[in-house]
């Protein structure tokens, strides 16, 4: 098969949702990428796969391929959405259990949102870091990163995706905070409040509290 009909299949297989179908084809995914035209066609190649071994569940494999992504991005200049890949590889290591990668990645997530104002990567990549300095014992660096990306929401562009970043931070912010010497029950009581408004407001499901 020519490189274009095996691009053919697997565009197929993912319209289908075959995962296992993109996969049958990442033997030639190297030959495709180096015979795409530009860094665009390039990312998008390496996006496709990466995306199939994310929903089989090889976070690993998922971030080699977005890792090249990344680069492609940048060489193209689309710098919005190479903060977005980075923020992608960051969680696609994290659900690898390389929390130590995931946290460098979702840093350099956060420092080009910043450098750029991409709001919405900027509240994901501190959300995420927050989480886990709560999970791994530093919950007062972890709070002030939460409270840090519950700021960033009234940026966020998408207000449906706002809402949803608003009630995870919250979600997340009151359950570090319960239980914690030197809280103010007045803080307690304002977050609460303002997670049931903006609960009782977005009739969307409430992201899960992380374990």
């Amino acid at each position: 098969l020519t490189l274009l009909q095996v691009w053919e299949r697997v565009l197929l297989a993912l319209n289908a949702k075959d995962w296992q179908g993109v996969l049958a084809w990442e033997g030639r995914a190297t030959a495709l990428v180096l015979d795409a035209g530009d860094d665009e066609e390039r990312a998008q190649i390496l996006d496709v796969f990466a995306h199939a071994h994310m929903k089989t569940g090889n976070g690993a494999r998922a971030a080699a391929y977005l890792e090249r992504k990344v680069v492609c991005l940048g060489a193209c200049q689309r710098f919005r959405d190479q903060g977005w890949g980075m923020f992608q590889v960051a969680t696609a290591l994290q659900d690898a259990d390389d929390f130590a990668g995931a946290r460098t990645w979702s840093t350099k997530a956060r420092d080009l949102a910043q450098k750029h104002a991409f709001f919405e990567t900027e509240c994901h990549a501190c959300f995420q870091l927050a989480r886990q300095d709560v999970r791994e014992g530093r919950e007062e660096e972890g709070v002030e990163g939460l409270r840090h990306a519950l700021t960033v929401t009234d940026f966020v562009e998408d207000e449906q995706k706002g809402k949803l970043l608003v009630l995870g931070i919250l979600d997340n912010l009151v359950t570090a905070l319960l239980g914690r010497p030197g809280v103010e029950d007045g803080d307690l009581e304002s977050l609460l409040c303002r997670f049931e408004t903006a609960a009782q407001a977005d009739s969307t499901r409430v992201p899960a509290r992380e374990a």
